[in-house]
C-alpha cells in the first residue's frame, strides 16, 4: 500500500512544482519506495550512480565499464542475495557511460541523470529506458486522459491477475 500511496502523492506533486524541481521529487519518490523495499541495494544504487556521474568526465570509458561489470560479478558471486536491480542499475550506467562518450547525450543536470537511475516505474520492471528518450518525455505536455486511462486498467489487471486469480 506504502508504494502506491507514495506514487499518487508523487504524481500530484510533481505537476505542482516548477519544471526545475521536478526531478527531486522523482529522485526522493523513487528512492523513498526503493528503501521501503531494501535500504542496502538502494545505498547501492546511490553509490554507483554517483560514481559513475563523477567518473563520467575524468576517467576512461573502458575503465568505468569494467570497474561497474566487475562489481557486478563480485556482488553476483560473493553474496548470497544480491542487491535488488543492481544488474538493471549497473547496464544503465553502461548505457549512460557509453551515450555519454559518443556525445549522444542532451545537455542536462545531475538531478535529471539521478530521476532517470532511480526511476521507479522502470526501476520496478524495466525495460531499460534511454536517457535521451527520458529527457524528451520529461519535456512534454502531459496528456492526462491518457495517462489517467493507462494508469487505471494497469491498477485494475493488478487487482484482477494477480490478488484476485492468484491470491498473493
Amino acid at each position: 500500500m506504502f508504494p502506491f500511496l507514495c506514487t499518487i502523492i508523487s504524481i500530484l506533486l510533481y505537476w505542482k512544482v516548477p519544471k526545475e524541481k521536478r526531478s527531486w521529487i522523482l529522485i526522493f519518490s523513487s528512492l523513498l519506495i526503493l528503501s521501503w523495499w531494501d535500504l542496502t541495494s538502494t545505498a547501492w544504487a546511490v553509490f554507483l550512480s554517483v560514481f559513475t556521474w563523477a567518473s563520467a568526465q575524468r576517467w576512461k570509458t573502458p575503465l568505468i565499464i569494467g570497474l561497474l561489470l566487475l562489481q557486478l560479478i563480485l556482488v553476483k558471486t560473493l553474496l548470497p542475495i544480491s542487491p535488488l536491480g543492481l544488474s538493471f542499475t549497473t547496464l544503465c550506467l553502461i548505457h549512460y557511460i557509453i551515450a555519454q562518450k559518443r556525445r549522444k547525450l542532451p545537455p542536462h543536470s545531475f538531478p535529471q541523470y539521478l530521476s532517470w537511475v532511480y526511476f521507479f516505474p522502470i526501476f520496478s520492471a524495466g525495460p531499460i529506458e534511454r536517457f535521451d528518450h527520458f529527457l524528451a518525455e520529461q519535456s512534454k505536455t502531459p496528456n492526462w486522459l491518457e495517462g489517467s486511462r493507462r494508469f487505471i486498467f494497469g491498477i485494475l489487471k493488478k487487482w484482477i491477475l494477480v490478488e484476485w486469480l492468484l491470491g498473493s
